[in-house]
């Protein structure tokens, strides 16, 4: 069942048009990202009170440019070796790797030839989660940036003392800029974790015989 399912999945994320999808949502999600945190430190500048600071929409665009050359490095490394560096996947089978001579219980050419096989069945899932893996590093990045102007910002900071407290915490982020930085990413590339009746409706899917084939995507959607 579970390599019958692989085989399903992987061949519906085939076609080219869906990685030029994935690929334009994701980008056109974190380049919006930059206008938007603009107008809401300005909406704050002008209202008060806490939230962004002014112009943390200019550290976000430079977090865009390093947290790019990461993600190209991450993405390498998964259409590599296969493996995410984060759990959150547009692909929610319950088991990964099921074509392989191991679950078969085969050795020798045959055994070689199923793992073969298992590599080719697994590209496009594996092309999907490297070019989330580019903008999954993109989106904490900017986030990471935008989070430690504002801390900057807020113990008013300014020049010299501002842009060394910046890189120290993009260097050692507290808990809970990583952590923003990592629910930032997660929500750029359409991954973040469901709420309580996405759970529920997920969980009943996975338990229903025959529902993952009529819904094989749900977080992302």
């Amino acid at each position: 069942k579970d390599m019958l399912m692989e085989a399903w999945v992987n061949g519906l994320l085939s076609g080219p048009q869906t990685h030029v999808v994935n690929m334009l949502s994701n980008a056109a999600t974190a380049v919006w990202q930059v206008p938007e945190r603009l107008l809401a430190g300005q909406i704050r500048r002008l209202t008060g009170g806490e939230g962004v600071a002014q112009a943390e929409g200019m550290a976000q665009a430079f977090g865009m440019m390093n947290g790019f050359q990461d993600g190209l490095r991450l993405a390498w490394q998964a259409i590599k070796t296969g493996e995410p560096t984060d759990a959150a996947s547009k692909i929610e089978m319950l088991r990964h790797r099921a074509i392989t001579a191991e679950n078969l219980e085969v050795s020798g050419v045959a055994g070689r030839a199923v793992d073969i096989l298992g590599e080719v069945v697994r590209a496009p899932g594996r092309a999907l989660m490297a070019e989330d893996e580019l903008w999954k590093a993109t989106g904490y990045r900017m986030e990471l940036y935008a989070q430690a102007y504002r801390a900057a910002r807020g113990e008013g900071l300014q020049g010299e003392q501002f842009a060394q407290r910046v890189a120290s915490i993009v260097q050692n982020p507290p808990e809970h800029i990583r952590m923003a930085s990592i629910n930032a990413s997660h929500y750029q590339t359409f991954t973040k974790e469901l709420g309580e009746s996405g759970q529920a409706f997920s969980k009943w899917v996975n338990k229903t015989p025959g529902a993952r084939l009529v819904f094989p995507f749900i977080r992302t959607p």
